[in-house]
């Protein structure tokens, strides 16, 4: 399968899925929503592949929801402003969906800032490492949005009710080690040696039995 918006290579038993779309900071289209979509679905379906690694080209990892996508929306057409916001209803489903049920290792290697659905989703893998620069934030009610991808539940499980509500609530920005502390993150390692210590794991990870992809919590 060709790509547009991302950038997909197997090797070693791992996928590695690249959000390239640097210029826009790797931002959320409905391209790059269904390609993430298709590249899980390929992973999923094909046995050589033991582990999906995700990250992003350039100095983000993803900057959320490209926003422009809903100031181009025609709101004077009330029938066809419905249909348009049921279809993103059901490609943002499919794509946290694509998260929750996969079947096998995935790890979010967030080389960079990780805003909104990019943050959220990232809690819905197994694995989750970032660099030193990453930040982690989801500015939902500034917005006037509500949180997505489950993450009122996810996040107030994974670091507790009174630092989710600073995130989700007020839209703080987390550093990468706060996110570490507020258990967001497994661990934290250096800009330059990011990615060759993410895929050292991966491919650890490669060389288990299968019995691990039955024991995923």
């Amino acid at each position: 399968m060709t790509f547009e918006a991302l950038e997909v290579t197997v090797a070693g038993g791992v996928q590695v899925i690249v959000l390239n779309q640097p210029k826009r900071k790797n931002a959320f289209n409905a391209t790059q929503y269904n390609e993430v979509i298709a590249a899980l679905e390929q992973a999923k379906n094909d046995p050589a592949v033991r582990c999906v690694v995700i990250t992003g080209r350039g100095d983000y990892y993803s900057s959320g929801n490209d926003l422009s996508v809903f100031t181009a929306i025609d709101l004077s057409n009330k029938e066809k402003l419905e249909q348009e916001l049921a279809d993103a209803k059901a490609m943002l489903t499919r794509f946290v969906n694509s998260f929750i049920f996969f079947p096998k290792i995935l790890i979010a290697a967030l080389n960079g800032p990780a805003i909104g659905v990019a943050a959220t989703t990232a809690q819905h893998c197994d694995f989750v490492y970032g660099s030193e620069s990453c930040t982690i934030n989801t500015p939902f009610v500034p917005l006037a949005q509500v949180p997505e991808a489950c993450s009122s539940f996810t996040f107030p499980r994974i670091m507790g009710p009174l630092k989710a509500n600073e995130m989700l609530l007020l839209g703080k920005k987390f550093d990468a080690r706060q996110a570490l502390a507020a258990n967001l993150l497994n661990d934290v390692f250096p800009d330059k040696e990011f990615m060759s210590r993410v895929m050292a794991i991966a491919h650890q990870i490669g060389t288990f039995p299968r019995l691990m992809d039955l024991i995923r919590f």
